[in-house]
């Protein structure tokens, strides 16, 4: 569901309702199964997709950041500053400049820089049939 909608304003009461739980039960069997919040994995995969179009694009960063799901572009970058360790104007300037993949803060398994995809499959968590990146460190919960 994720993977098809995360552009589009997605809350934890509906992923609930699409997996048959209350939302409590939602919440507390994502963060079992899968080490991180349901914002915050969503937040690991609308990073991820803005990374690739940033690297493969022109799109001004604010229209990546509403093509994103993000309604605010300061938000958006606030969150891939604290997952990708530069602002995405950044991120794509290094990308341009060849100097390859910038340095990565997170401590998801990846190597500096590799976008959450390119982690090995055994340094990250197997859960219902689809690869999920392992969790990282999220200073504030609500991201």
């Amino acid at each position: 569901y994720v993977a098809w909608h995360y552009d589009q304003p997605i809350q934890v009461q509906e992923a609930a309702r699409i997996c048959g739980m209350s939302e409590s039960h939602f919440m507390n069997f994502f963060k079992r199964t899968t080490g991180q919040s349901f914002l915050a994995y969503l937040n690991h995969c609308r990073i991820e997709r803005a990374q690739v179009l940033l690297a493969s694009t022109d799109k001004p960063v604010s229209d990546i950041s509403q093509e994103m799901g993000f309604c605010d572009q300061s938000y958006f970058g606030t969150v891939f500053r604290r997952m990708v360790g530069m602002t995405p104007i950044a991120y794509r300037r290094h990308l341009r400049n060849g100097a390859g993949a910038p340095p990565h803060p997170g401590d998801h398994g990846a190597a500096p820089g590799m976008l959450l995809s390119q982690v090995p499959p055994e340094l990250r968590l197997r859960t219902g049939g689809s690869w999920l990146p392992a969790p990282i460190s999220v200073k504030n919960s609500a991201l």
